[in-house]
């Protein structure tokens, strides 16, 4: 995993380096974003896991909890990565702008959207999560500090989702945006989980729960965006309808048939049992991709750039959290 993140870091470095020079800063902060999103979620989601597992029981997260462990272990490497755009917030968030030149919905909003607000917020959040893995990684979890820790999560990702996520276009406005966040980031989790699953000596029977249990929470991410969209589509709210139509433009349209085509294929495969038992660790790599594209066609799109910029960014970021994530586990392994 080590290697595998520095290679990629140095491929992700060829090509940002390149935009930098040639001023493509809202591109890199875009495919930054994206995968600093996307590396947070898997630790938050693989936090959410294990306290499922804590209230609910169950055979099906034994075999889980070491890779969720190790998720869980990114975390503080993940909020790391959200230290550079702090650093550039003009390119990231246009209300930054000076008031007098922005539109009147997004004036209204500016009482929350303030920098000073913004970042406490973040720092606010960021210290409940620290708390949530230190107390996880301990496995001082279980039934009352399950429920305040899914809570707390709850709460937190909200207003991460909000802050990061819906901010850069601040005239967007959704109330499922933040539930659609919580189903990615416990999808992929549950997907990363199972890509490195130990599965000698699995049962059958294990492998089904499993699967079905990732096919479960791909229908509630589905369901999800489902709503959003049909919410937003009847309401013929201008604001909104935008999101979607800069989403379905420029290119970004391949990029959701890319995802559809990764999320679909996991969830047949899924519901197939013979292809979900036989080729469970391809199923898992599917969704986690699938999972992967959701979260750029969501965000890259706020900040369009050169496309090579975005996925060098991103490419930096996700393997620099890689190499990160690997010598945390080969330090766990020696001292264990």
């Amino acid at each position: 995993m080590t290697r595998a993140g520095l290679i990629l870091a140095v491929c992700g470095l060829a090509l940002a380096v390149p935009a930098g020079v040639f001023g493509e800063g809202p591109a890199l902060a875009g495919g930054w974003l994206a995968a600093m999103v996307f590396c947070l979620g898997l630790s938050l989601g693989a936090l959410g896991l294990g306290h499922i597992h804590a209230l609910t029981g169950g055979r099906w997260g034994e075999r889980l909890q070491p890779p969720l462990r190790a998720l869980a272990m990114g975390l503080p490497v993940a909020l790391l990565l959200s230290l550079p755009l702090v650093l550039v917030p003009g390119a990231l968030f246009p209300w930054t702008a000076p008031a007098e030149t922005l539109p009147e919905v997004v004036r209204a909003k500016l009482p929350y959207l303030n920098l000073p607000f913004l970042y406490a917020r973040a720092a606010l959040c960021a210290v409940a999560w620290l708390i949530l893995a230190l107390r996880f990684a301990t496995g001082a979890r279980g039934g009352a500090e399950s429920v305040v820790s899914l809570i707390v999560l709850a709460l937190t990702v909200s207003v991460f989702d909000i802050d990061w996520l819906m901010a850069p276009e601040p005239e967007f406005y959704s109330t499922i945006h933040p539930l659609i966040a919580m189903a990615t980031m416990m999808t992929g989790a549950l997907a990363a989980g199972l890509i490195a699953l130990d599965r000698r000596g699995l049962e059958t029977e294990r492998k089904d729960d499993l699967g079905k249990l990732a096919f479960g929470f791909l229908l509630l991410w589905a369901y999800l965006h489902y709503m959003q969209w049909l919410i937003v589509w009847s309401s013929d709210l201008p604001h909104e309808i935008h999101w979607y139509l800069d989403r379905a433009r420029h290119g970004w349209g391949w990029l959701l048939g890319a995802g559809l085509v990764l999320n679909i294929g996991a969830g047949v495969a899924l519901a197939w049992r013979s292809v979900r038992l036989r080729r469970f660790g391809a199923v898992a790599a599917l969704l986690l991709a699938g999972q992967g594209a959701d979260v750029a066609w969501r965000v890259l799109p706020a900040m369009p750039g050169p496309g090579w910029a975005q996925a060098g960014a991103a490419a930096l970021a996700l393997g620099l959290w890689l190499a990160a994530l690997g010598l945390l586990r080969r330090r766990e392994a020696r001292h264990a």
